[in-house]
């Protein structure tokens, strides 16, 4: 009964996000498994920010309370669209499904990691701080209170707590305790791994379309098997595996926007919505969607697109990421400390500038830390000098999704001149960062290969 509830609250969030989908209208050809993948990620956007609202206007954070306004809004949706809840006639696939015994092999790995994942995150003991003193007391707390009290982010008892984060991890905990009806930390460790589950869904679904199945399944068992992703999801450790999850989704749909030479609604649609839900996950995830709209902008400057479209598009990513953006920041005016975007000054700066050489070893000693990332890196080295002779050939939609980790290197680079004690911050954090750009660096190996295919096929074409 008690693990029915947990898988309960999971499928319910689930469900949540494909009303997203029915919502926007949303067509994406992809496979079943990775649009449940795409509708949990979304619908634990949906159900935190519910939460918030809910909270701002005094309404008790109870089940009843949070899915009422959403079957309300399904119901109504349901008359308005009935035709399109109509299931169309597929036409029978003719072809044969694909088999492969190495296919089944990687398969196989990939279930057994999963499986791992989830059974060592339901079972074992809390192992990290962060697990327990930030995220899991303020889910306590909302869930103890039956709301978000204001009170609680003015407090200075609790600032350890750091309540300037955004919230949508400590409330999706806080929905969870409400289907069991209990605060347990250690079971909703669980959270971490469906979002590991919803990132190796989602690779495979793309590097399939990509490379084809065989290339998509053994690219995927090297994301599945990277040591600190598979360690990560089962600790239960704050919001990097949700921050990689949806930088991992906000890359690939801006990718494949770009692709559709900016014309495909849906995937604009998507790109803008987890533009706008990794804000609220983490601070900077503020600089993935600001980096996103000046590519869209420089973007239809190089091409000279028409000036009226342009608009339409950088209105509508706006306006679908300011659903998650403005509530947040909104409240952190009136109830919580300012945030801690950037906390680099001019004076640390410069104090540590003769620093840089060890900030700079630390990142490429935790680069090539086989123990954690495994071959990425080396392999991710690799590509690169290949793609240096491919150089003025690379396309720029390549280019663009390259500079989203870049952006993100840089300001953490900068951000360790800092601190009054660069070598606490670097042990504190280094190992997180590469964790949440991993999802995205392994779908860029995906696109750099595809790149040194192209470009030696049309060498061949050539000669």
């Amino acid at each position: 009964m008690y693990l029915s509830s947990l898988i309960l609250s999971l499928v319910t969030t689930t469900i949540i996000g494909y009303l997203v989908f029915l919502i926007f209208k949303i067509r994406l050809g992809w496979s079943r498994m990775s649009k449940l993948a795409l509708s949990f990620l979304i619908g634990s956007g949906v159900i935190s920010l519910e939460m918030l609202l809910l909270s701002v206007f005094n309404i008790g954070l109870t089940l009843t309370n949070i899915l009422l306004p959403l079957v309300v809004l399904l119901l109504i949706f349901f008359l308005l669209n009935i035709k399109i809840i109509k299931p169309k006639q597929k036409p029978i696939d003719s072809k044969p499904k694909y088999s492969s015994n190495v296919f089944k092999i990687f398969v196989v790995i990939i279930i057994v990691i999963i499986a791992f994942s989830f059974m060592l995150a339901y079972f074992s003991p809390l192992r990290a701080w962060d697990t327990w003193a930030n995220w899991g007391f303020k889910a306590n707390v909302f869930f103890q209170e039956k709301t978000i009290p204001s009170q609680f982010f003015l407090n200075p008892q609790y600032s350890y707590t750091l309540p300037n984060y955004p919230l949508l991890v400590p409330l999706n905990q806080t929905w969870m305790y409400l289907f069991i009806d209990e605060v347990n930390d250690q079971a909703v460790k669980i959270l971490h791994a469906v979002y590991f589950l919803a990132i190796i869904l989602i690779f495979y679904e793309i590097t399939k379309n990509i490379l084809g199945k065989l290339i998509g399944i053994i690219s995927t068992c090297c994301l599945a098997t990277t040591p600190a992703l598979v360690e990560f999801s089962t600790i239960g450790w704050g919001a990097d595996i949700p921050f990689a999850s949806f930088l991992l989704c906000t890359a690939i749909f801006f990718y494949l926007w770009l692709e559709s030479k900016c014309r495909d609604r849906n995937y604009l649609i998507l790109f803008s919505l987890f533009a706008g839900i990794i804000t609220w996950t983490k601070d900077k995830g503020l600089i993935v969607a600001l980096v996103i709209l000046l590519l869209m902008i420089f973007n239809s400057i190089y091409q000279h697109r028409k000036t009226k479209i342009v608009l339409s598009q950088i209105s509508t990513y706006l306006l679908v990421a300011a659903i998650y953006i403005l509530p947040w920041r909104i409240y952190q005016l009136y109830y919580s400390p300012p945030t801690n975007l950037s906390i680099t000054s001019y004076t640390a700066l410069e104090f540590n500038l003769d620093k840089t050489l060890f900030i700079l070893n630390n990142f490429l000693i935790e680069m090539f830390n086989l123990k954690n990332w495994g071959i990425l890196w080396i392999l991710s080295a690799i590509l690169f000098l290949v793609l240096i002779k491919y150089i003025t050939k690379l396309n720029r939609s390549y280019v663009y999704i390259i500079l989203l980790p870049i952006t993100l290197g840089a300001i953490q680079f900068v951000n360790y001149f800092s601190a009054a004690d660069v070598n606490w911050l670097i042990i504190s954090s280094i190992e997180r960062f590469f964790l949440q750009i991993t999802p995205l660096a392994f779908f860029i190996l995906v696109l750099s290969y595809q790149m040194i295919k192209v470009n030696k096929s049309s060498k061949i074409i050539e000669n």
